[in-house]
């Protein structure tokens, strides 16, 4: 088949229509059966590998082969001349495209390369090839707008969006709250193996998974650095709280790091590891402007530290909601915890402010903020951070679906000092 370079896909799908556009086929599967939406294909796909790597982050990973593995599964009833396996990959990308393309789109596609169409349309679900009974492009286009407005739509985008769509994992960018570099690395078949830690000075600190008779010990969200000077272990446990919550495109959670004592059996916390918040994505699906209100819910996780002597360090898990408005171009962050404050974090053009109230006794530690009440009788703090980033399956080109975010705070000597990292969608 011949290089086509296809358009990028646009946030709107197009309106679905009663009426065709241009023509009509003679026979069209899904209007003439007003109560018959086809079926998801034979049985839900599964991969093994993504089913592994689940284990660890939410994030979909999905390589070239494992794409490849998923167009030939779902082509197996598929029979035409004019497509090989040298063609899947566009196959893919194309099945990919049409989740969020307009009428016009795949009209266009239509007269690129008919073929590639004809087969990416029987990806997304087998009976979509009746659209390829000798029909022009734009009975083509009718026939699959009438079936998108089905219920069935959504369960096949879900499934192509999964299966047929390139992440490596190792291109997913994450960062700690200390400005670490986290990232995965992998086995032949796409496998996670291995977390690096690096400050970017070097090639930093790589733990593995175990190894057994077979090889890696894979689907472990616990990794192991062996140090080379004493021979004794250090593990990281990779804790994604992302994952509990379905978010695909990103991640965010903690880490924590413990070394192994002249006791083979007994390991000890590092200090500056214990508790290490992180977030990140695939800064393919990352979408630098938001152009429509947001209203996301999720949880916040985060720790808070104490000056004073022996304060300690009380760890937090509560629920987020997270807002954007267009017009006024302002993010709220809501953030509710049962062991400290309520934080309330609202970022604008006038910058960033965040609003502590209903403080909570942890029965551990004092962690109440030295700072003094307003005129209102509230604890307010203006000189925080907060930063918002958004995911979404079309990057740029779409919009968001998932964000993730961290605030922070200092309040100096003998105050308290928070990092928070959130999830939501």
């Amino acid at each position: 088949m011949r290089n086509i370079l296809y358009l990028l896909p646009v946030l709107l799908i197009a309106a679905c229509s009663d009426g065709n556009i241009g023509g009509s086929l003679s026979y069209d599967p899904y209007k003439e059966r007003p109560d018959y939406y086809p079926q998801i294909q034979d049985t839900p796909y599964k991969d093994t590998v993504s089913d592994e790597n689940a284990e660890i982050t939410g994030m979909i990973t999905k390589n070239d082969d494992q794409v490849k593995k998923y167009i030939t599964a779902r082509l197996k009833k598929f029979s035409s001349d004019n497509i090989s396996t040298n063609d899947y990959m566009d196959i893919a990308q194309m099945a990919v495209q049409l989740t969020n393309a307009t009428d016009k789109q795949i009209s266009e596609f239509f007269e690129q390369d008919a073929d590639v169409l004809h087969a990416a349309m029987f990806v997304i679900n087998q009976e979509l090839g009746n659209c390829f009974n000798g029909a022009s492009a734009s009975s083509t286009v009718a026939c699959f707008t009438n079936w998108r407005d089905g219920l069935q739509y959504a369960v096949n985008v879900a499934e192509i969006l999964e299966n047929a769509d390139v992440l490596d994992i190792t291109d997913a960018k994450m960062t700690d709250i200390n400005g670490k570099q986290l990232t995965f690395g992998v086995d032949a078949l796409g496998d996670i193996i291995s977390v690096t830690i690096s400050d970017g000075s070097d090639d930093g600190t790589t733990y593995e998974t175990l190894h057994n008779s077979d090889g890696y010990v894979t689907g472990s969200y616990q990794f192991w650095h062996s140090d080379t000077d004493t021979g004794r272990m250090s593990k990281l446990t990779y804790n994604s709280i992302g994952k509990d919550m379905g978010l695909q495109y990103s991640d965010f959670g903690f880490y924590n790091i413990v070394h192994q004592t002249l006791s083979d059996t007994v390991y000890v916390d590092d200090p500056d590891n214990a508790y290490v918040i992180f977030t990140g994505g695939y800064e393919s699906k990352n979408i630098a402007t938001v152009t429509t209100d947001v209203n996301f819910s999720g949880r916040a996780i985060g720790s808070v530290k104490s000056g004073k002597d022996g304060g300690g360090r009380l760890t937090l898990d509560g629920l987020a909601t997270l807002t954007f408005d267009t017009d006024a171009k302002e993010t709220n962050l809501f953030a509710e915890f049962n062991n400290w404050y309520d934080v309330n974090v609202t970022q604008n053009a006038d910058g960033t402010n965040m609003k502590f109230t209903q403080y909570k006794p942890n029965g551990a530690y004092d962690m109440r903020l030295t700072t003094q009440p307003d005129e209102t009788g509230n604890l307010v703090i203006s000189d925080g951070k907060m930063n918002v980033q958004y995911y979404g399956p079309y990057g740029n080109a779409g919009t968001p679906t998932e964000a993730i975010g961290t605030v922070t705070f200092d309040e100096g000597a003998d105050g308290v000092k928070m990092d928070m990292a959130f999830g939501v969608h």
